[in-house]
């Protein structure tokens, strides 16, 4: 570990301990995992345990993630952020693992995005506490597809707002009809954040969107929602806004 601590990747005693190392295998990897630690510039010994991956090694990887050391976690997050070798769903079960840094593991699993199953992610959600839950909505805000529009939709009616904010932040990267109706349903949501977050979704889409319920949120008590607000009916450009603008008015003055 200490040779493959140097900046000098040519040196023959370099190559002659990656040689050695790979020679020992697996059971050289929780002492090199460790050393990540200690190591001022661990880059080459970065290099040389993501070659060491694969589905057998993995779980000396995912034992790291819960050293204390945040040296050595963050070691072990770039070596499972690139290494391709392994299938990054082995991961998924550590959501309800309390032990299992749970933004380390969004972080490494957002690398994989484009290999994950939306399905299998998201089932996570029925097993997992309410930390876990969020953890498991980060990552699916990270990575969401049209696909995984109709199992989310279940969880924007959820009791709890952390859960409904990462609902609408994740149906905000999918501009279908679905996510768009749900969208107009949490701009009324009770949570400041929530209706912040659904607002600025919609009116990010691509898609005719209804007004009316933007319109109703230029009387929200929340300064910073009604400018919003504006913002999104001025990039939204609904021929209908100033319609129901003057109903606003009207109303307020009856």
């Amino acid at each position: 570990a200490v040779l493959l601590a140097t900046s000098d990747a040519t040196s023959p005693e370099q190559h002659q301990a990656m040689a050695r190392l790979a020679q020992i295998g697996r059971p050289a990897i929780p002492h090199l995992l460790q050393a990540l630690g200690s190591t001022p510039t661990p880059t080459r010994l970065i290099e040389f345990l993501t070659t060491r991956v694969n589905q057998a090694s993995l779980p000396y990887f995912v034992r790291g993630l819960s050293n204390r050391n945040p040296r050595v976690v963050a070691g072990i997050v770039t070596i499972l952020s690139h290494s391709r070798s392994y299938d990054p769903h082995s991961l998924l079960e550590l959501f309800i693992d309390p032990t299992t840094p749970k933004a380390a593991l969004v972080q490494i699993l957002t690398a994989h995005k484009e290999t994950l199953r939306p399905k299998a992610l998201l089932e996570l959600c029925n097993i997992t506490d309410k930390d876990g839950r969020i953890a498991v909505l980060r990552l699916a805000d990270q990575v969401a597809t049209e696909a995984m529009v109709p199992e989310l939709l279940p969880y924007a009616r959820s009791n709890d707002w952390l859960i409904r904010l990462h609902v609408a932040l994740a149906l905000s990267r999918v501009s279908t009809a679905a996510s768009c109706e749900t969208l107009l349903h949490l701009v009324t949501d009770a949570h400041k954040s929530v209706r912040l977050a659904a607002l600025e979704g919609l009116a990010g889409f691509q898609m005719p969107v209804a007004v009316e319920p933007l319109c109703a949120l230029l009387r929200d008590p929340d300064l910073t929602l009604q400018s919003k607000a504006i913002e999104a009916l001025i990039q939204i450009n609904h021929p209908h806004t100033l319609r129901h603008i003057l109903d606003l008015l009207q109303d307020e003055s009856e």
